[in-house]
């Protein structure tokens, strides 16, 4: 998720959840403080306001944690992630999590988990997702993890 304002873009991270509401990490006021200088923390309670109202195609709550802000308006997706996959760009592109996106937010979260299996299916080589990441009740942990353990080509590992 970004925000922009004045030429400058702030990122944030979302879990997507297949169980209960998409987890927005937001950078507590100490981190925020610390990790850049861009956005007062005036704005910050401000853009916090914001992304808890806004009519998005997913059900999303907003948690304070110790995460820094992608601050970089260059910054990529992660080479090898599904962010990083042209089938995402494409989903991106079409802005189906936006609120005028003409879709449900069940059907825009059933394109996004099929999105999911079908990136793990096709993946190959060795795959190592670290067990910090993995909430219970994710997307990563209901579809990813089943889709990538039955998936011969891979070679998993939770470390």
């Amino acid at each position: 998720m970004k925000y922009m304002n004045g030429g400058h873009s702030a990122s944030f991270e979302i879990i997507p959840m297949f169980q209960g509401k998409d987890i927005l990490l937001f950078p507590d006021t100490q981190i925020w403080a610390k990790s850049q200088n861009v956005f007062s923390n005036q704005e910050r309670m401000e853009i916090i306001f914001l992304l808890e109202r806004i009519a998005w195609k997913r059900d999303m709550r907003v948690v304070e944690a110790n995460v820094a802000p992608e601050i970089d308006p260059n910054a990529a997706p992660v080479k090898g992630s599904l962010e990083s996959t042209p089938g995402y760009q494409e989903m991106a592109a079409k802005s189906l999590f936006d609120p005028q996106s003409p879709l449900s937010k069940s059907e825009v979260k059933e394109i996004y988990c099929i999105l999911e299996k079908r990136f793990a299916e096709g993946a190959s080589g060795a795959v190592a997702i670290p067990k910090n990441v993995i909430l219970s009740g994710s997307v990563l942990s209901e579809v990813s993890i089943p889709a990538l353990k039955k998936n011969r080509n891979v070679r998993l590992s939770l470390v």
